[in-house]
């Protein structure tokens, strides 16, 4: 049976994430990319049911890996169930009751390929910042996939932490209470 994918504006994802019945606590924010689909590849809901078929049918996991996909133009397309633990990274999935928010950016963000910039930027910093908020995380509750025992470049060697903590703390002082 195919998964049914729905996309948020930033006003519609605070409604979502207000609106859940949240049964699990989020505890960090893991942040990964896509690397394929990356931008030019991007075909919306055909690229989020190539994702699901391929974690499902290939890995043989029990749904799509992420929580939430964050699409170039800066829609919020809908994932696995809030509730479940993603399949973020061996070890640091969370359980039924405690857990990760898993995040793919859709892109390369590795060095030369694609741009975290524009909306695609200011969902996932409204994301990150919203669900910190929420759930009284600190800053550093956000983790790149990259820091949870990956091999991996995720979420993109263009992408340094440090900086991008700077730039969220500046977004948490500055933009997230025009959201609260």
């Amino acid at each position: 049976m195919a998964k049914v994918f729905n996309d948020y504006s930033r006003e519609q994802l605070k409604y979502a994430i207000d609106n859940f019945n949240w049964k699990r606590k989020v505890t960090s924010i893991a942040m990964h990319h896509t690397w394929q689909p990356n931008h030019s590849q991007w075909q919306g809901e055909k690229s989020m049911m190539g994702m699901w078929n391929y974690h499902v049918n290939t890995n043989k996991w029990s749904d799509i890996a992420q929580h939430l996909t964050i699409a170039p133009d800066g829609r919020g397309w809908s994932g696995r169930d809030w509730n479940q633990s993603p399949a973020s990274s061996n070890g640091f999935n969370g359980n039924t009751t405690e857990g990760p928010f898993m995040f793919e950016m859709v892109g390369d963000f590795d060095k030369g390929k694609d741009i975290l910039e524009a909306e695609q930027l200011e969902t996932v910093l409204f994301t990150v910042a919203y669900l910190q908020h929420k759930f009284d995380l600190p800053l550093r509750s956000l983790k790149f996939h990259r820091h949870l025992n990956s091999p991996k470049t995720c979420p993109g060697s263009g992408i340094d932490y440090e900086e991008f903590l700077k730039v969220l703390e500046e977004y948490k002082l500055n933009v997230l209470p025009s959201y609260l």
